[in-house]
């Protein structure tokens, strides 16, 4: 589930390190509307569903309105489903994800601006599903997170190599998409 409308997502801003957004930039009420809407039409989510979250306020707050709504006891954070880490775009107009993306097209090894690389950010969601998916086996997951790990899990879960290779770069906010692991 990519978080709902939040207030970095309103003024039309990169805001992708923890040193910023670990606090700051939580959901709008339009976002909250999101979640809450999606959650109504995932009817594979029921209270024995496992939250597990970014740790940035706008997931946090995404993954307790899904805590709250499944009547589930508790959420698990973790630091492994971040935001891609934009480097210098920091704090830019999200005019400028498209100029990471341009490079991501061209090669997601790079890490222009200082930035993940898609390939980075894939290790370390795929690390994470490899671990659910040894502790947690045949249960359903609900992992909360952004939209370009969300876009570069989704691809390695069909096979593609390189997420931005179409030129799509995103899922909308608030939206569940189900993904199933097969060995």
């Amino acid at each position: 589930m990519r978080h709902g409308n939040s207030q970095a997502n309103v003024a039309r801003l990169i805001a992708s390190w923890p040193t910023h957004s670990i606090n700051k930039f939580g959901l709008t009420k339009k976002g909250q509307q999101e979640v809450l809407r999606s959650l109504k039409r995932a009817g594979f989510l029921n209270q024995q569903t496992i939250i597990y979250s970014s740790d940035f306020l706008r997931t946090r707050q995404t993954s307790e309105i899904a805590r709250r709504y499944l009547k589930i006891k508790k959420v698990f954070i973790t630091p492994l489903l971040r935001e891609r880490n934009f480097g210098q775009l920091e704090f830019k107009s999200s005019k400028h994800y498209a100029k990471a993306w341009a490079y991501d097209r061209k090669n997601p090894r790079l890490r222009p601006y200082g930035s993940e690389s898609v390939l980075d950010v894939q290790k370390r969601l795929l690390k994470l599903i490899g671990d659910l998916e040894k502790r947690y086996q045949g249960q359903t997951i609900l992992l909360v997170s952004h939209g370009d790990p969300l876009k570069i899990l989704i691809a390695a879960f069909k096979g593609v190599s390189n997420p931005f290779a179409d030129g799509h770069h995103s899922m909308m906010t608030g939206r569940i998409k189900m993904l199933e692991f097969k060995k």
